[in-house]
């Protein structure tokens, strides 16, 4: 008859929880408890039962690659469109924080009554981390009480919100996008920015416009750059001055708007003018706009892993200069960039 833990408790008349700890030589049970248990098992001829040794074993295993307690929160401040490709980004999302050892679940902000609301039920679920998806503009965070977080956003918005940010590297398409179309055979490429640097809100696009303003040496050399949000006529006008003045045969613009602008001025893409966008939209949504372009599912896994790291800093975004990670980009042919093999002639 096998000799089992409940025969060494109840000849010792201990509880058998107790029994259990001290045969695992656990440290909350006494010393002189642990060796007085140990001893008696061994002349009882206690022995462990090696198939419950082992169940033990992998409950404890799977019990450590989980983070306890360690719940996320991914806050959309917007509705999510009603398309499979978005609702599979999100399992993407999911995906990448189980394999963390993280739980993640959804929180839409214009569901809840006010932030403070959102905040108890954050609270209560025991969510140590927040991935806030593209906070543009004005958003209202009174009522968060961001110091019991760890967040990261992948946009910073225009409030210069002091979160870990996770972003397109707009300085590696830029140069993805002046690279293509030199290869091509341009000369003379023109770049149109859609802000005004005195009070953007990202260094980074500052930083871009300095780059092309002085990337040739002689200032007869720079790449001519027009800063044109296209919101007016005189914008149109503007624009067409521009590429009269500077012989444009080639455009690089921030986004795709510049490539309806030119169309709008009678311009043909590839034909009378080239163009490509540094902050492309998705490929199958342009696909005639040739740029350099982020998938979704990169900004929000390189951020899964931001917010794993940060929780494990014990950092709740609060700091008064927020790095920001920027993701490499992809390169889209396109067809607004062909190789030069005659003379461009330039639109009316």
């Amino acid at each position: 008859m096998r000799i089992t833990q409940a025969d060494v408790a109840k000849v010792l008349a201990l509880n058998q929880t107790t029994v259990s700890r001290a045969l695992a030589d656990h440290p909350a049970i006494p010393l002189k408890t642990r060796e007085l248990v140990q001893a008696r098992a061994r002349a009882m001829g206690y022995r462990p039962d090696p198939a419950l040794r082992g169940l033990c074993a992998h409950r404890e295993l799977k019990r450590t690659q989980k983070n306890p307690g360690m719940n996320l929160g991914f806050i959309r401040f917007i509705p999510w469109p009603d398309d499979e490709n978005e609702r599979t980004e999100f399992e993407i999302i999911r995906s990448d924080a189980e394999a963390l050892g993280y739980s993640i679940q959804e929180y839409l902000v214009y569901k809840y009554p006010s932030m403070k609301r959102l905040d108890t039920v954050l609270k209560s679920r025991g969510v140590a981390g927040l991935l806030l998806d593209r906070v543009d503009r004005e958003v209202a965070l009174e009522g968060l009480d961001i110091s019991a977080y760890s967040i990261v956003t992948t946009y910073i918005g225009f409030q210069k919100l002091p979160f870990l940010t996770v972003k397109e590297n707009v300085y590696e398409n830029s140069w993805n996008c002046w690279d293509a179309l030199v290869k091509r055979g341009y000369k003379r490429i023109g770049f149109i920015r859609l802000h005004d640097y005195h009070t953007i809100h990202d260094r980074q696009q500052e930083t871009v416009a300095a780059y092309w303003r002085t990337y040739h040496a002689p200032e007869s050399r720079r790449i001519p750059t027009l800063y044109c949000p296209i919101q007016s006529a005189e914008d149109y006008l503007r624009l067409q001055s521009w590429i009269t003045e500077y012989r444009i045969q080639a455009v690089i613009g921030l986004n795709d708007i510049y490539y309806w602008a030119l169309l709008h001025l009678g311009y043909r893409m590839p034909e009378t003018m080239a163009y490509a966008s540094v902050l492309q939209n998705e490929p199958t949504a342009s696909a005639t706009i040739a740029g350099s372009w982020v998938p979704h599912r990169v900004i929000y896994n390189q951020a899964i892993t931001a917010l794993d790291s940060l929780i494990r800093k014990n950092r709740c975004g609060t700091d008064a200069h927020a790095p920001i990670i920027m993701a490499s980009p992809e390169w889209n042919e396109g067809t607004t960039l062909p190789r030069i093999t005659t003379k461009v002639t330039l639109g009316a």
